[in-house]
């Protein structure tokens, strides 16, 4: 037998279901060997480095930010253990959800930035919080979140230094789609702060400073302070979702790394399925999703979640005079403007919903 037709039968074979028709698409090469340590251990490693970190600049966040935020911040609970607990626990949820939802660490470091930025921008307009403090609790935030995924994940396929992908190798479609993300996030930030929240913020945190800059909110200079958050939304967002294939996976062991060159994946067929497998398609619909729309969900509603219960959570916990639904309004406006730049930044990649 020929070496052409023993590289023939050595690829995968799968059997066709009922309701199912195959086709063939290219499968992109084998990853690395997996790491030697456990799974099991990476995460509360990565728990351990990042409170290691944390306490380990502790000092220099304290001695730049103490003086600046003495003069708004919320006085400690009657309980003392309670806010404590509380910032531990909070902490703990973050990295798990980076951890946990397959992020490496240049994900984490926009993951950080973008639901951080809003907070930062909060304080440095409404209280005049100077750039210095923020700049060394950004600082000292993105190396605690950071620093453990860069020791203990592998990176992932799509922020490799060479991507392979025309929209993610052209550097004027990068500043275009960071532009384009930005000015998501800019329209509701602006609608809002023309309308209805300066009323909303006057109600519900006592001891405001000013509201002059909501009030006097552009577009253009909105458009440019936010440019930052709109390039990490881009690199979160677009960048997976250009470099991932379009094809659509319905028994996932059938994507498994092979040998061969070409392997078998199952579309369902409505024409043809059976009720059982109908009804597996409407219960089960997350698993016959491409894998880009796939990646497009889970990264929004991750995304979208994260930022607006950290931003309402560091509101109400930090700032003296925060009521809850004061907190819940002002990060509800970055979660209208995530959702306006995934769905926007989806619609470029290709996503079928």
């Amino acid at each position: 037998m020929s070496s052409d037709n023993q590289a023939r039968d050595r690829r995968p074979v799968v059997s066709k279901p009922v309701g199912a028709v195959a086709t063939e698409v290219p499968v992109q090469k084998a990853p690395e060997p997996p790491s030697k340590l456990p799974e099991v251990l990476k995460f509360p490693l990565v728990l351990a480095l990042s409170i290691s970190i944390a306490e380990l600049l502790y000092p220099l966040d304290a001695e730049f930010n103490r003086n600046a935020l003495l003069d708004f911040s919320r006085p400690t609970f009657e309980n003392e253990i309670v806010p404590v607990v509380a910032v531990g626990l909070w902490k703990v949820l973050e990295l798990s959800l980076g951890w946990f939802g397959g992020l490496d660490d240049i994900d984490m470091l926009c993951f950080t930035l973008l639901t951080h930025i809003p907070h930062a921008y909060f304080l440095r307009i409404f209280y005049f919080l100077p750039i210095q403090p923020i700049f060394i609790g950004f600082f000292t935030t993105i190396l605690a979140n950071v620093a453990p995924f860069y020791l203990l994940r592998r990176r992932n396929a799509h922020n490799n230094p060479d991507p392979t992908h025309a929209l993610t190798k052209d550097p004027q479609i990068a500043h275009i789609t960071a532009l384009v993300a930005t000015s998501m996030y800019a329209i509701p930030v602006v609608a809002s702060m023309t309308s209805w929240l300066p009323t909303h913020l006057a109600t519900y945190f006592y001891g405001l400073r000013t509201l002059e800059p909501a009030q006097t909110a552009v577009f253009w200079s909105m458009l440019l302070t936010l440019f930052p958050i709109g390039y990490a939304a881009r690199n979160f967002i677009f960048h997976p979702l250009a470099n991932t294939s379009s094809i659509t996976l319905v028994n996932k062991a059938t994507a498994a790394y092979s040998s061969g060159k070409r392997v078998e994946v199952l579309e369902f067929d409505p024409e043809t399925a059976t009720l059982f497998q109908t009804v597996h398609r409407n219960v089960a619909w997350w698993t016959y999703l491409q894998p880009r729309t796939q990646i497009w969900v889970s990264r929004t509603a991750l995304l979208t979640s994260w930022i607006v219960a950290n931003t309402a959570f560091k509101a109400f916990m930090e700032v003296e005079g925060a009521e809850l639904p004061g907190a819940l309004g002002w990060s509800s406006v970055w979660g209208l403007g995530t959702l306006m730049a995934s769905g926007v930044l989806g619609w470029i990649a290709g996503v079928q919903v």
